[in-house]
């Protein structure tokens, strides 16, 4: 291909890159507006933000791919794969965005660390290159190192200064993995057919000890023990848009990398590499341990770090099942999971804002006081648990089945422990996801008055619309599974 033919193509290539596109444009323009006085004001600001997401969110259907397409010289792939991430992505934007009050300090930087991180995010979804995989998760990690701190707070900055020292040191060691696979492969195209002829049949301990290095960096991001305790602090000190927008974007980025990167290195159950093994270990950890953490806590946002841990146990289980079959059960997981937790998290800054909510004794008795945000966490919580009539039921249904599946199918001990430890873990987790609703509805209220402002329309309203979304998709699943089912997933 000549230089002509290679500009030619990479042209043609932007075309699949319109969301991020705009995206861009909307980074621009909040740049822009920023500068000037008269156009620096919040709400102006705010809407441009919601607006770019809406049209990224659209422009993401516009430009789906028929076909995986290679951009680039291969260091991107756009596939349905990607653009289902992207548009959850977005969507995960919309909700921060809409969270975000004008309290919020230097909303002009906060807008655009957040475009930053859906963008890095985005290009992280498409990487099949071990270049632009590190990249991608530098510019999302950043991100979070900024906005954790962003309110000045000490318990911002020290959930800042824990997540930059785990974040630097991982990627410190997730380059060196890279340059440990790509000095044996010869290639940093982890689907191609040099590295996969290479990872069959190289030595064992080289490729154990690159792939979990490359791992252990996706492994922070996605908040999995054990390299999980920089999340707590964050999550306290972070501003609370800002946590519900890590909880999901980000880890769903990093799960969706790590589908592709983990089934590259098991090659299709030819690598001398028993991965499977690995990943239902950190699945049983990450259970394990935010499950029984998060019954000691007080606080709610600590109490929610844990429990995002806790499923991330759960997600990496279903991926453990190193099926691509098993990647759609993760992916209904995926959206129910997120769904789920920004109603949480949209109804708890509302608790914090007008109520004074900022541990779980403080709930005593508010439940009638406001009823659809009381409502509204319960449904949010109870569907984290996985409790029906609520979409995270079937969620959990369709991931254990995939599992106790793939257990019979090959009769493997550890899946069977895997399996009887998750249902465990659902049962442990009733006793922590339900202590708010036990809070609001069954506890009196103590000697403290209550605040009793009117939530907002717009807020209430998003809450119900959430909250009927989690039901709708107990009642039917298949207005969700028949998309996820038509999503290919190829290396």
């Amino acid at each position: 291909m000549n230089v002509s033919e290679s500009l030619q193509w990479n042209t043609d290539s932007l075309f699949f890159l319109a969301s991020e596109g705009v995206v861009l444009i909307g980074f621009l323009l909040i740049l822009i507006a920023g500068l000037i006085p008269s156009l620096s004001g919040f709400r102006f600001l705010k809407t441009i933000f919601l607006v770019t997401m809406v049209v990224a969110t659209f422009t993401t259907f516009y430009s789906w791919p028929v076909d995986p397409l290679t951009l680039f010289g291969g260091l991107l792939r756009t596939d349905d794969f990607g653009s289902f991430f992207k548009i959850i992505f977005y969507a995960g934007a919309f909700i921060t965005g809409w969270m975000t009050s004008p309290s919020q300090r230097r909303y002009h930087e906060y807008f655009l660390l957040v475009m930053a991180a859906v963008m890095g995010s985005g290009w992280l979804v498409m990487s099949f290159s071990l270049i632009t995989l590190i990249l991608s998760l530098e510019i999302v990690s950043i991100c979070g190192y900024v906005l954790t701190g962003f309110l000045f707070t000490k318990s911002g900055a020290e959930g800042s200064l824990k997540y930059f020292l785990m974040g630097s040191a991982f990627t410190a060691l997730m380059i060196y993995g890279a340059s440990l696979l790509y000095g044996y492969t010869g290639t940093f195209d982890f689907s191609s057919e040099s590295f996969f002829h290479q990872i069959t049949t190289g030595p064992e301990r080289l490729v154990l000890i690159g792939g979990f290095l490359v791992l252990g960096g996706m492994i922070i991001k996605i908040a999995a023990a054990p390299l999980h305790f920089w999340a707590p602090d964050a999550y306290e000190g972070a501003p609370t848009p800002v946590v519900a927008f890590f909880s999901v974007v980000p880890k769903l980025a990093g799960f969706a990398i790590l589908c592709r990167f983990t089934l590259a290195l098991h090659s299709f159950g030819q690598s001398p590499v028993s991965w499977q093994e690995i990943l239902v270990g950190l699945a049983i950890a990450s259970m394990g341990i935010g499950n029984f953490a998060a019954l000691a806590q007080k606080k709610p946002k600590r109490l929610l770090a844990y429990s995002s841990v806790a499923q991330t146990g759960f997600m990496l289980l279903a991926l453990a099942c190193l099926r691509l079959e098993s990647i759609h059960a993760l992916l209904f997981y995926a959206i129910v999971f997120a769904i789920g937790n920004f109603l949480v998290f949209l109804a708890l800054q509302t608790w914090e804002d007008e109520h004074g909510c900022t541990d779980i004794s403080s709930f005593a008795g508010k439940g009638k006081h406001a009823l659809v945000l009381s409502v509204g966490i319960s449904i949010g919580l109870l569907s984290l648990t996985g409790l029906p009539p609520l979409a995270g039921f079937t969620a959990k249904l369709f991931l254990f089945t995939q599992v106790w599946g793939v257990a019979d199918q090959t009769q493997d001990n550890l899946l069977y422990l895997a399996f009887g430890f998750g249902l465990l873990n659902t049962v442990i987790s009733l006793f922590f996801y339900l202590r708010i609703p036990f809070f609001l509805f069954f506890r009196s209220q103590g000697s403290e008055p209550i605040g009793s402002p009117e939530t907002k329309l717009s807020t209430s309203l998003l809450v119900a619309l959430l909250a009927i979304a989690l039901i709708a998709l107990f009642l039917r699943p298949d207005a969700l599974t028949g998309w996820i089912n038509r999503v290919t997933f190829v290396l």
